[in-house]
């Protein structure tokens, strides 16, 4: 398996994004989609927009779907269970990318950016996703989003940038398969 890239320079935001791209791969590489997953990747895509606002952050906290909770070691909920074994997912292998993608943001979410730990969930993530058919983002896109800028999160991303980090066919939960990257 290739090395994963370089993403020292990146801000948190930018990791988050990518992570977001490994993950959905790796839903995608399983044949595994779900209106949860979905929830939670425009739960997570959300935040990636979300800057300097105390008040929308509460609220976006307000709305964690189920799977963030599981992503932080709580138990699946039955119906989700149910759902991977029927598509002959082991939940552990599910958990572990789930686990990976999540901590990616929470591991900075209430105190100071960990740039190394981000770094390792991004890499357990991609180890688990790529042999899956999951690819890296291009990481140009990123470039604008600095670790050197605002403690590690990177200055406020613009309209235009986020649309180029998250493709239209992630923007709205419940996508059809096909419409999915």
């Amino acid at each position: 398996m290739a090395e994963a890239p370089d993403v020292s320079g990146l801000s948190q935001r930018a990791r988050l994004a990518i992570a977001l791209h490994l993950f959905h791969g790796y839903c995608d590489g399983r044949g595994l989609h779900h209106p949860e997953i979905d929830r939670y990747l425009a739960h997570l895509w959300e935040f990636v927009g979300l800057y300097g606002d105390p008040g929308a952050f509460s609220e976006w906290v307000g709305r964690e779907p189920d799977l963030t909770h599981v992503g932080l070691g709580d138990p699946y909920p039955p119906p989700f269970a149910a759902a991977l074994a029927a598509a002959g997912v082991a939940e552990a292998e599910f958990r572990r990318a789930l686990e990976f993608c999540t901590e990616v943001l929470y591991i900075s979410m209430y105190g100071a950016c960990n740039e190394p730990r981000t770094r390792e969930f991004l890499a357990g993530l991609a180890g688990v996703a790529v042999p899956l058919g999951a690819r890296w983002p291009d990481l140009a896109v990123f470039a604008g989003s600095r670790w050197a800028d605002a403690g590690g999160w990177g200055r406020r991303p613009s309209a235009e940038e986020l649309a180029r980090w998250r493709p239209a066919r992630h923007a709205e939960p419940g996508a059809a398969p096909d419409d999915r990257a």
